[in-house]
């Protein structure tokens, strides 16, 4: 009888063992589970993160990108107007000042397509306006708002950058240049030339 209980309990004992050693490696195999979806949370986030410093150095690329090419367009008009005014100053004065009437028609062809909303029109009529007279910087904010109206905004851009003198209203070429900006989707860039126009309380054109 005593060999029997002897050999019940080392039973028994072995049993709770086994049970013991089932849990552990339960236990355990958990442990690995959680350390290994953990490590998969980590490696998703950390791809995530990947993910958006490359988004967001794609698009600084991006802005300088756009920021070169528009430098490019407004160094190319920009000689391509003082080509024109070379060419004008080597004129006689008599052809220079047939020209700038020629010019002051086309310009006001221009502004009566302007008018009536016909913007292709006014943008052929102001380029040519300007070709024939580009020492009128008048016709430059025409001609760079009529290019807006028709959604050329790089050139708009260019071309208002080229409007300078006493008959240009610098808060409307501002604001037009803004809206640019806007369309192209620089906005630090249309805000900053916003604020003037804000502070500057144009009835017209800043906002209630």
């Amino acid at each position: 009888k005593a060999s029997l209980l002897v050999a019940e309990s080392l039973t028994t004992r072995i049993d709770c063992a086994a049970g013991e050693a089932v849990v552990l490696a339960d236990n355990f195999r958990s442990s690995i589970d959680c350390v290994t979806d953990s490590e998969a949370k980590a490696q998703e986030r950390l791809q995530k993160l990947k993910t958006k410093r490359d988004a967001e150095a794609a698009a600084d690329a991006e802005a300088e990108l756009r920021q070169a090419e528009d430098d490019r367009r407004a160094a190319q008009e920009q000689a391509k107007q003082e080509a024109m005014r070379a060419e004008q100053e080597k004129l006689a004065s008599r052809e220079r000042a047939r020209r700038a009437e020629k010019a002051k028609v086309f310009g006001a062809k221009a502004m009566a397509a302007y008018q009536k909303s016909d913007y292709v029109a006014a943008e052929k009529l102001f380029s040519q306006a300007v070709e024939l007279d580009p020492s009128n910087d008048t016709f430059y904010y025409q001609y760079g708002v009529a290019l807006y109206k028709i959604e050329n905004y790089n050139k708009s851009l260019v071309i208002l950058g080229l409007a300078k003198g006493t008959e240009i209203n610098e808060t409307e070429k501002q604001y037009y240049q803004a809206l640019n900006h806007m369309k192209l989707a620089e906005q630090d860039q249309a805000l900053t030339l916003l604020d003037p126009v804000i502070v500057k309380n144009d009835p017209v054109l800043s906002p209630p």
